[in-house]
């Protein structure tokens, strides 16, 4: 949805959230919890995000599309981080919401906190700027009615696109019993095409086709006074569908002679240039068939399976080398294959997990947090005349634990953190993988290639064995029991060999 003057409305918004929400985990549970409600913290917690919020650059999150108008994910979670500070109010509603104790259950429930507090604040944001915008007054309640008309308009128009199977609810809809493909198929375009008596009816008999209560038939008085007044609702469809058409970037009528020109040398350019690629792979390849040992000697051996193309056995004893298909031709086209496979593609939008934080991006937060003074250890207790330790934030209790488990299967402390590092993250291994742990992947590369391997990261190898860890430790790395370790491996080896089979075919 676009409104004038309008940036947190768009469907890049998800993606901003999960930043922000991910984010202020690490960031609040760096702080000793009590201060939250006994000090003012504000300026601690913007200035602490604007540190954290910079270790994330990087990431495929933050550098995500966040509106249409060019700003990424990453720009708009700083200026509306910046906000907060402008509007105290949301804050301190924040805080009121918070326990005085830390469960041990916070991540869940902290996590919708902060993205409520931040919901309501961009709905406060876009409605100033909005009066800005066009002079005309509004409030955060209109954003929200905006938001929610707009949903419903896309919700009729999916319907319409697929009529065939929702006859029954669209004659509730649309007002009469459809027999053929309803004219408004074709008709609707815009959301001011979308009659508004159609919304009405729409949320009426949302519950009788077990999608819940529709909004305007609540029990909650916010959208009360809309359903018996659809002349509102249509000039705000109207307005909505006005700006849509002005905002549209990229328009023909727009472009100047010069930008005709640029389009049709970068074109040409692009044709060019994969034509080259083109023939500078066939030539590769000839080679590679030529000496296919040669090519792939410095990749692990299960990183040579996918990249030219083998099957993948079950047995532990299994040679991967010899498996190696020399007649395999789609080496070249493997990496844009597997990027675009509908199971193992790499996803940064809004079906990532609130929690898919990458380990190393964290730890970068958590090293900034620690280099600018953010975090909590000692409190000095003036009364007592003493310092007390207070207790460590999950994180850093986290991180404890993790060095404790280490040095008691007589890794290096830092083990895990270490080892994760050296992973090569543009692997084909760790993109079909990296939602399964590191002790899965360890544990699938000793299966595959054996405890020691010529390609194996010195931070991956036991320094009393030279070594991978053995199965008994991985399992215990992990938290999990030998046989389920050994389970999830060979899951993981499955999901290798079907994506293997897939692109080679």
């Amino acid at each position: 949805m676009r409104l004038p003057g309008t940036r947190y409305q768009e469907p890049g918004w998800e993606r901003v959230r999960k930043l922000l929400g991910a984010v202020s985990l690490t960031v609040l549970q760096a702080v000793q919890w009590p201060r939250l409600h006994s000090e003012p913290m504000l300026d601690w917690y913007c200035e602490a995000m604007a540190v954290a919020l910079q270790q994330t650059a990087g990431s495929a999150r933050a550098q995500a599309a966040g509106n249409g108008y060019g700003e990424s994910a990453l720009d708009l979670a700083q200026s509306l981080v910046c906000e907060l500070r402008v509007l105290p109010s949301f804050w301190q509603a924040f805080i009121q919401t918070l326990p005085v104790d830390l469960s041990d259950n916070a991540p869940s429930w902290l996590r919708k906190k902060v993205n409520d507090m931040y919901v309501g604040l961009r709905d406060r944001v876009d409605a100033d700027q909005y009066q800005i915008a066009t002079g005309r007054p509004c409030s955060a309640n209109k954003i929200y009615t905006c938001r929610m008309l707009d949903t419903a308009y896309h919700d009729i128009v999916d319907l319409l696109a697929d009529w065939q199977n929702h006859v029954p609810q669209l004659s509730e809809i649309l007002g009469r019993e459809l027999v053929v493909q309803p004219i408004e198929t074709r008709s609707v375009r815009s959301a001011a095409d979308c009659d508004p008596h159609w919304i009405i009816r729409w949320s009426a008999g949302l519950h009788q086709f077990g999608r819940g209560v529709g909004p305007l038939h609540t029990q909650s008085k916010r959208f009360s006074s809309l359903k018996n007044n659809p002349e509102t609702i249509r000039r705000i469809l109207t307005e909505m569908a006005e700006y849509e058409a002005v905002s549209q970037y990229g328009i023909d009528d727009w472009q100047s002679d010069d930008a005709r020109f640029d389009d049709w040398s970068e074109d040409y350019w692009r044709v060019m240039n994969q034509s080259e690629m083109r023939e500078s792979e066939m030539r590769e390849s000839e080679m590679r068939e030529s000496d296919s040992v040669r090519y792939g000697v410095l990749l692990p051996a299960v990183d040579r399976a996918f990249q030219l193309g083998a099957t993948i056995d079950n047995s532990d004893d299994m040679n991967i080398d010899e498996e190696i298909s020399e007649n395999s031709c789609f080496a070249t086209e493997l990496s844009s294959e597997f990027e675009n496979s509908s199971e193992f593609a790499l996803e940064e939008s809004g079906k990532a997990a609130d929690t898919e934080e990458n380990a190393d991006t964290e730890a970068r937060m958590i090293a900034a947090l620690q280099a600018e003074g953010f975090l909590d250890v000692v409190i000095a207790d003036k009364t007592a005349g003493k310092v007390d330790v207070t207790p460590l934030s999950l994180t850093q209790q986290m991180s404890e634990a993790a060095q404790a488990l280490a040095t008691g299967l007589s890794l290096p402390p830092d083990y895990m953190m270490m080892a994760g590092a050296s992973e090569d993250r543009d692997s084909l291994m760790y993109r079909a993988l990296q939602h399964e742990s590191l002790p899965v992947r360890l544990a699938l590369y000793s299966k595959q290639l054996g405890a020691w391997d010529e390609s194996y990261p010195e931070a991956w190898l036991d320094p009393n064995t030279g070594e991978l860890p053995s199965m008994k430790q991985l399992a215990a790395l992990d938290q999990v029991s030998l046989p389920t370790l050994r389970k999830r491996r060979d899951l993981a080896l499955q999901r290798l060999m079907t994506a293997g089979g897939r692109l080679a075919a």
